[in-house]
């Protein structure tokens, strides 16, 4: 499954923050029938385990939003080399960000990321379980960065960079979470590494109102997602937590 997208990139919002009189929430749901059906990997690692399967989630943010609330205090991500696949194979994170790269391998690696936001091409070698490389190198300006693995044709995983905090993971049952988004009328995007562009739909975000939005398969309709007073849940909709990193204790 390619991690590198090929008829988009992302740009540079010269993004502000600033104070927010008035907001509202996205959440919403990507149904998995509107992505392309996944071949899982079928092979196993040196550590005597297969590698897992592909991951589900999607990438989500708003695009061209050039000012609301401030960026993400959390400037560190982490990202996990494991049974000689990435977890998550999706990272989202900001400029400037430090990305922790472990290894929980006991089996040869070198990952290889290359993308617009990295300096140059960034090899690392990893030799053996327990091994963390920490680098600012992966997100030094706004796009998308390819993740490989030299000596694992099979493993892929990719890392969005923003300058700007409306963007989000989704969870495997394909659901997410934007807060604080300023009233108006915006494109939300959808993407995973075997997309080549990403899908769009319109919203319209009201003050004090949740909007609700079900993304369907390729193709349906538009919908700008139905609306609920701030405190209720439409009908049908989960509340949920928007996992955007994988958040471990070491």
């Amino acid at each position: 499954m390619a991690s590198e997208p090929k008829g988009f990139e992302l740009v540079p919002t010269n993004y502000r923050a600033v104070p927010l009189t008035a907001s509202g929430t996205v959440i919403g749901t990507v149904d998995p029938s509107a992505l392309p059906a996944i071949n899982d990997s079928s092979h196993e690692c040196e550590t005597g385990t297969k590698t897992p399967p592909h991951s589900r989630s999607a990438l989500v943010w708003i695009a061209g939003l050039q000012s609301g609330k401030g960026l993400p205090i959390e400037k560190r991500a982490d990202l996990d080399s494991e049974d000689c696949g990435l977890d998550p194979s999706i990272l989202a994170t900001t400029v400037g960000s430090t990305i922790n790269v472990y290894n929980d391998d006991a089996a040869l690696h070198r990952l290889v990321f290359k993308g617009q936001p990295a300096d140059s091409t960034v090899t690392m070698p990893f030799f053996n379980t327990g091994q963390v490389v920490a680098s600012e190198r992966l997100t030094k300006r706004v796009g998308f960065v390819d993740i490989t693995c030299a000596r694992h044709p099979w493993t892929h995983g990719a890392i969005a960079v923003f300058d700007q905090p409306y963007f989000a993971v989704t969870d495997e049952r394909g659901r997410f979470s934007l807060d604080s988004v300023p009233p108006g009328s915006y494109t939300l995007m959808v993407w995973r590494p075997d997309l080549d562009k990403p899908i769009e739909r319109k919203i319209q975000v009201s003050a004090q109102h949740t909007t609700n939005l079900n993304i369907g398969p390729a193709g349906g309709e538009p919908s700008v997602g139905d609306q609920t007073a701030a405190g209720e849940i439409a009908s049908g909709t989960k509340r949920s937590r928007t996992i955007a990193a994988k958040s471990r204790a070491r």
